[in-house]
């Protein structure tokens, strides 16, 4: 859940289990041993750990990790052979995160106790821990942060079994991964029309972020289905300035006007299931015709959605384009967006087809997402109210709908978009000025983690938990701000 944070453990352990620089020796340690570099590793209930333990973790009672940190830190301890420390990051997380979480949390540590009594030869302790576990795991709902529930259940139930027939699994069986692992891809799509301005460029840099943090794939796509505005020589400014930030990408960069097959296939298939019609509107028309009665506010109003065939050969002879329409069932349609949350959006019958014959906007990026396998859709705010539409029109066609994150904008000290007359908003523009790329990435880095400057510090710490909901503000000095 966006923001939840939980208090754990994230420093490193005491070696010696007691005393040194890692922390006072105890009256117990100095009873038992007689001198702390001596004495044998011991939990926080005093318990003497395992042979090779690494001792106690030093909790900082102060530290919060988001989920996903609290996530990572507990699969390096139990990928290091040290589950009674998982335990400890997971049972924090329990205690102190999300009341709907609970369940989850909770299931996980008790996973994690339950591979501590394997490690320490109780097989007894081992079966019942691990059997709470899977009742926990089963009843969780909802299972966020790609957490892999179901893996961990089978794995449980794998373990259990070699317990109930006398058998002591192998330690090579005790390091579970706790998240899915990730299939598809993240995508960046400029579109050709003008230099990429630092909101764009921050916007990428997210993207590229949000995918290489989660193991995905990323890839270019060059929208240019707009012929008129659309320069290739303005595409390659815009993959040389994302290249100079530092951001990489797999696979060739794919030409979103060499695919118009796939999209005008798309139409033939919505067509086929009378999904679609013509429609003869001007824009003009369609502003100053009041919303019809099956369509919310701001909807096309279904000026053509009924006409016979003599009514659409009349508007043909005239000479007007026709447009091609979806014929939606829905007037809402509800998404998830990892940093707005839950999102209900107008749905009408917009535009799959210009009367150009070219394919819109709409239609194309669902095409393209779905058949490139971009399972992870990351872009500017300003998209946000569309995308109900897009994961409406996903479902149609039979596609997965992709996960979403809409990430705030770069502004103008008033406010608006960012144009030319704000001064140095390109890359191009900031070089000319005399900075260098390695200043913008910083500038850009500092916006999305205050301490990072380069693209490789923010990959190693990036959180989307910890991005701000507001726009960023470019000053006339050329600083960002958050606004």
């Amino acid at each position: 859940m966006p923001g939840s944070r939980a208090r754990v453990a994230r420093t490193g352990y005491s070696r010696s289990g007691a005393g040194g620089q890692n922390g006072p020796v105890s009256e117990r340690d100095r009873d038992d041993a007689g001198h702390a570099r001596n004495a044998r590793p011991r939990d926080r209930l005093g318990r003497p750990l395992p042979p090779g333990s690494v001792g106690v973790p030093r909790i900082p009672e102060d530290l919060q990790l988001t989920s996903r940190q609290t996530l990572d830190y507990a699969q390096r301890l139990l990928d290091d052979g040290t589950a009674f420390h998982a335990h400890e990051v997971l049972e924090a997380a329990w205690k102190n995160g999300p009341i709907a979480e609970k369940m989850l949390w909770q299931g996980l540590a008790q996973y994690a106790v339950g591979l501590t009594h394997i490690q320490r030869g109780n097989p007894k302790g081992a079966r019942l821990l691990l059997e709470r576990a899977v009742g926990r795991l089963t009843a969780a709902e909802p299972v966020p942060y790609d957490i892999d529930a179901a893996g961990l259940i089978a794995r449980a139930r794998e373990l259990l079994a070699e317990l109930a027939a006398g058998r002591l699994p192998t330690q090579s069986r005790l390091h579970p991964p706790l998240r899915r692992p990730v299939p598809g891809a993240g995508r960046f799509a400029p579109s050709p029309s003008g230099d990429l301005h630092l909101g764009n460029l921050r916007t990428a840099l997210l993207a590229w972020l949000f995918a290489r943090s989660t193991g995905r794939e990323f890839g270019i796509r060059v929208e240019d289905l707009d012929r008129d505005r659309s320069r290739p020589e303005i595409a390659e400014r815009q993959l040389a300035d994302l290249a100079a930030i530092g951001l990489d990408w797999d696979g060739p960069v794919v030409w979103q006007s060499q695919r118009l097959s796939r999209h005008h296939a798309a139409t033939e298939r919505l067509t086929a299931a009378g999904l679609t019609y013509e429609c003869y509107c001007t824009r003009k028309e369609i502003q100053q015709a009041a919303t019809a009665p099956h369509g919310p506010l701001g909807a096309y109003p279904g000026t053509c959605r009924e006409l016979s065939a003599a009514e659409r050969a009349a508007r043909s002879a005239d000479g007007r384009p026709a447009a091609l329409r979806l014929r939606s069932e829905v007037t809402e349609f509800d998404i998830i967006d990892e940093i707005h949350g839950h999102y209900r959006g107008l749905v009408d019958d917009f535009v799959l087809r210009r009367g150009d014959g070219t394919p819109a906007y709409n239609l194309a990026v669902v095409v393209d997402d779905s058949e490139q396998d971009f399972d992870h859709v990351v872009r500017g705010d300003d998209l946000l109210p569309a995308t109900p539409r897009q994961a409406y029109l996903a479902t149609l066609l039979g596609f997965e709908v992709p996960r979403y994150a809409h990430v705030p904008l770069v502004l103008n000290s008033e406010g608006k978009r960012l144009a030319k007359r704000d001064g140095a908003v390109t890359l191009a523009d900031r070089l000319a000025a005399g900075e260098t790329a390695e200043q913008v990435t910083a500038l850009l880095a500092g916006s999305i983690a205050p301490a990072a400057r380069t693209t490789a510090e923010l990959l190693r710490t990036f959180d989307p938990e910890t991005l701000s909901h507001s726009p960023w503000i470019l000053e006339p000095i050329g600083l960002l701000r958050r606004g």
